[in-house]
C-alpha cells in the first residue's frame, strides 16, 4: 500500500536534483549562476549559522536562553532563500 502511494507521488511531482550524494553535479543546466565569491559568502554564512545554532542550543539547555527552535541541517535552505531576496522583499519566517 505505502509503495503505491510513493510511486503515485513520484509520478505527479518531478524531482529536481543538481548534486548527487557525493557532491558531484548531475544536472549542469540547473546549476545556479553564482560567482566563486558568492559561493564562498554563502558557505561562510552557513558555518556562522551552525556555530550560532550550537551556542544557542547550549545556552537554552543551561536555562540562559528561552525558547529556541534549532536550525541544524537547514542552513542551506534558509540562506539560499535569503540570498535570492531583493532589498525590497519581505520574508515571514516560522519554525517547524
Amino acid at each position: 500500500m505505502t509503495t503505491n502511494i510513493l510511486e503515485n507521488i513520484e509520478e505527479q511531482f518531478e524531482t529536481l536534483q543538481i548534486l548527487n550524494e557525493e557532491g558531484e553535479v548531475v544536472n549542469e543546466s540547473a546549476m545556479p549562476d553564482l560567482s566563486d565569491e558568492q559561493l564562498q559568502e554563502l558557505m561562510r554564512r552557513m558555518v556562522y549559522t551552525r556555530i550560532w545554532d550550537q551556542r544557542a542550543i547550549s545556552l537554552n539547555r543551561q536555562g540562559r536562553l528561552g525558547f529556541y527552535a534549532p536550525v541544524s541541517g537547514q542552513e542551506a535552505s534558509m540562506l539560499g532563500s535569503q540570498f535570492a531576496l531583493e532589498k525590497e522583499d519581505w520574508i515571514l519566517p516560522g519554525y517547524r
